[in-house]
């Protein structure tokens, strides 16, 4: 009863000002999020062959089967998997869904719901704790992010970290509590869950927190009336409580643990520890064996990422420390020359320092600032020294990039207003507010036209190597049916099983016979057997890549002698031909006389000699093979760095060409500028054998 109650923000001064709350935060977030389910394309192949076609596994009892999954490695788990399974599931039986797409669809709709809902509950934590202002800044940041617009329906573990990032951090971001500290328990539980289910180098973002807990006395106010001798039995043991409430935070780590670890082992047949084993090879593989296999990066990758997906709001993240460094070193200038405290008092509370356990003073705001920005810094730094990088591992500080630039724009608005108080004119100190506020928004306007560029950028130029699938004949023979609300008995058991019998063929689109769909050196571009017809399967044909290539899992049949009986039977069964050194194995390739469509993307503007031996398209090496349909797709080597990062409309594009000339020489010079579109394309077809006898086709169908 000593201790005043700390005080609900770090800042106070816009404590009054309107945020949107949770519920109208969740609407216009997942706006945007179904934009993306729809639209944004899969940036990553590990997505779909680590992620995407487990969970297929799981629903029709086939797929593609990564070194990772091999259960003499186990570095991959299957309760991940499982999650989005039962969403699928969940899913299917709600909806009646007729084909694989569209559960492919709904299934990332739900993410992008459930991340809308993680980005509400994190910016009203940061509305709550920190800061109004900056907590509507991060709102308008997360929405408008391109990097955010994929992250969030991506099945990917470091997209699973990042949703439960920003619920610890409803957590992480509150003050210390000199007599509470239950704020760690979940805090370090809900990261937790993001590390061990998830991905487990999520688990550096909490260690700023938990040193914070260690050794920051955190908020709570003590009356001046109150004695030392009254105080003393009350914060006697605060650092204790604390890390009693670190150990059951651990506790509660390994509590969530032993389901994950459980199921894993199920499946893989032995006991397994999956995030264990993936942090072992990555750290101490032995001779060979590291992340560097699979492509090693210069120390600018992360940063040259964060301008494409958060544009000029990256810089202000990486400016939140050094403008955070000028209002602390200013702070202090004003303390030593404030006269608020009597040189009696300040003695007074020099010797109550001295008896006290804990100083009677809380921690300065921005100290407590301090902390809620370095994770940003320290995730940054420290996979920037790894060699080995890849976008999707940034994922789980995307929502810090977000806080760190809001934070950013607040301290910017506060150095203004600074500024217009050491003017000393009580109209100086109007302007700067008016000004800096204005300022603030129009540089969120301009951030979020950008990224709106970026986005359709992104749809326009990457979404046809995936959609080309949708065209095949299987899927244009049979028309689609309405969704239903309820599904039946019948189709829910045929959403996760691969039998299929002829009686079905007429009602589930499944082709009698086993369709083989082959692609060569585009491999890295499938979007998953969920956008294949059923009974129809991906093989590969030889290309340039010399790397391993996935292997397929035993499919779960009681068809086949040589199937799986059960889920289990099939991941549990080692695979022949299958290494963690990522060498090459000739026997996945398949002949193309096996083929009953090849998927290929023709660089156009190209010559011949300009592809490696066994990358010639199929289009252009053989007159044995027809295009069906065909799709444009960017040709990135091709195009200008500027427009194919950007959506820039060709019109756009000739004012630009023609400026220069126009700038130096005048009105006249535009007219004998001969523009050229900045993007090249290229095509993507589906290609089928051709009939006896048919003439070669002069130019493929579109």
């Amino acid at each position: 009863q000593q201790l005043e109650t700390p005080s609900k923000y770090i800042f106070k001064d816009s404590s009054l000002l309107f945020t949107p709350s949770w519920t109208l935060t969740f609407r216009i977030i997942s706006l945007i999020r179904i934009m993306g389910a729809f639209t944004a394309p899969i940036q990553d192949c590990d997505e779909v062959y680590n992620y995407w076609e487990p969970v297929h596994l799981i629903h029709f009892g086939y797929g593609k089967q990564t070194w990772e999954y091999g259960p003499q490695f186990a570095l991959r788990s299957w309760a991940f998997s499982w999650i989005y399974a039962l969403i699928g599931y969940v899913s299917h039986f709600f909806f009646a869904l007729r084909f694989k797409h569209q559960l492919f669809m709904v299934m990332r709709l739900m993410m992008g719901l459930a991340c809308s809902a993680c980005e509400a509950t994190y910016i009203t934590a940061i509305a709550n704790r920190v800061d109004r202002r900056i907590a509507n800044y991060t709102l308008v940041i997360l929405a408008t992010s391109a990097g955010m617009f994929h992250a969030a329906v991506s099945i990917l573990p470091s997209s699973f970290a990042m949703y439960f990032i920003m619920l610890g951090s409803v957590f992480t971001m509150q003050s210390p509590s000199l007599v509470r500290a239950h704020r760690m328990i979940w805090a370090l539980v809900l990261f937790g869950i993001g590390a061990v289910w998830g991905w487990p180098y999520a688990m550096i973002v909490i260690v700023p927190s938990v040193i914070e807990e260690l050794f920051t006395r955190g908020s709570d106010r003590i009356p001046d009336e109150a004695s030392p001798k009254d105080l003393y039995p009350i914060l006697k043991g605060w650092r204790t409580r604390r890390i009693k409430a670190l150990c059951l935070g651990l506790a509660g780590i390994a509590l969530i643990s032993a389901p994950l670890v459980a199921i894993d082992s199920y499946y893989y047949g032995r006991l397994v520890v999956a995030p264990w084993n993936a942090v072992k090879y990555n750290l101490f593989g032995g001779e060979g064996r590291s992340p560097s296999l699979y492509g090693a990066e210069p120390w600018w990758f992360y940063f040259a990422n964060g301008i494409i997906n958060f544009n000029i709001m990256f810089v202000f993240a990486l400016m939140s420390l050094p403008l955070w460094g000028y209002q602390y070193t200013l702070w202090r200038l004003l303390d030593k020359i404030s006269t608020h405290h009597s040189r009696r008092r300040k003695a007074k509370m020099a010797l109550e320092n001295e008896v006290l356990p804990v100083h009677r003073e809380p921690t300065h705001p921005h100290m407590l600032l301090l902390v809620r920005l370095i994770p940003f810094y320290l995730v940054l730094t420290v996979f920037s020294l790894q060699p080995h990088k890849e976008e999707r591992f940034l994922y789980i500080v995307y929502p810090l990039v977000a806080f760190n630039a809001a934070t950013s724009l607040y301290l910017i608005r506060n150095l203004l207003n600074e500024m217009a108080i050491i003017m000393g004119t009580t109209k100086a100190l109007g302007t700067a507010m008016s000004v800096s506020a204005k300022l603030n928004w129009l540089i969120l306007t301009v951030t979020a036209l950008v990224s709106g560029l970026r986005m359709f950028a992104m749809f326009q130029h990457h979404t046809s190597p995936a959609s080309i699938y949708q065209l095949l004949p299987a899927f244009q023979d049979v028309p689609e049916a309405p969704l239903g609300f309820a599904a039946t008995a019948h189709s829910l058991l045929h959403l996760g099983s691969a039998n299929v019998t002829a009686h079905d063929n007429d009602d589930h689109n499944i082709s009698p016979k086993p369709v083989n769909v082959c692609v060569g050196k585009d491999w890295h571009w499938f979007p998953s057997h969920y956008h294949l017809p059923n009974n129809h399967y991906l093989r590969f044909l030889p290309s340039g890549f010399m790397g391993q290539l996935p292997a397929d899992f035993v499919p779960v049949s009681d068809k086949y002698d040589t199937g799986a009986r059960t889920l289990c039977d099939s991941t549990s069964r080692e695979v022949e031909d299958i290494n963690d050194l990522n060498r090459e194995v000739p026997a996945r390739y398949w002949k193309e006389s096996d083929c009953q469509y090849i998927v290929d993307i023709d660089w156009t503007s190209r010559s011949d000699d300009e592809f490696p031996r066994r990358e010639l398209p199929y289009g252009r090496r053989s007159f044995e093979w027809e295009a069906v349909k065909c799709l444009p797709v960017l040709d990135r080597d091709r195009s200008k760095m500027l427009s194919r990062t950007l959506y820039i409309p060709e019109t756009v594009q000739w004012l630009i060409d023609i400026a220069g000339p126009v700038f130096m020489k005048g009105w006249g010079a535009g007219r004998n500028v001969e523009f050229k579109p900045w993007n090249k394309w290229g095509t993507v077809c589906i290609f089928r054998p051709k009939a006896a006898g048919s003439s070669p086709a002069s130019q493929p169908a579109s």
